[in-house]
């Protein structure tokens, strides 16, 4: 997920908007300065924008310290989906109960 581009979905998350009115009206938010221009189209015309690039113009206005506690939520939740959607806590889990199974199965 964390990538170095972010997609027009993800963009449209960070954003609090649907995909579909970004799609409508990214040219207009690139034209009144409201967000970066976007990267050269990647994968067959999907429109992508710099991870980087968007993050630090999102935070342009935030104190020092307020962009360092951005940057560690953000990366905290791309580590916690990140988590969620590989699973090896769950895998872990699995595991674990199997060998508590075989250990204490004829105690």
């Amino acid at each position: 997920m964390a990538g170095p581009v972010l997609s027009l979905p993800e963009l449209a998350a960070e954003l609090g908007r649907s995909a579909n009115w970004l799609g409508r009206n990214w040219r207009g938010l690139v034209e009144a300065n409201k967000i970066p221009s976007p990267l050269h189209e990647a994968n067959g015309g999907a429109l992508v924008w710099s991870r980087a690039q968007v993050y630090a113009y999102l935070d342009r206005d935030l104190p020092d310290e307020l962009k360092c506690a951005a940057a560690a939520i953000r990366a905290g939740l791309a580590a916690a989906a990140h988590e969620f959607i590989i699973g090896p806590a769950d895998a872990q889990i699995a595991s674990d109960a199997e060998w508590l199974r075989r250990r204490f199965e004829n105690s």
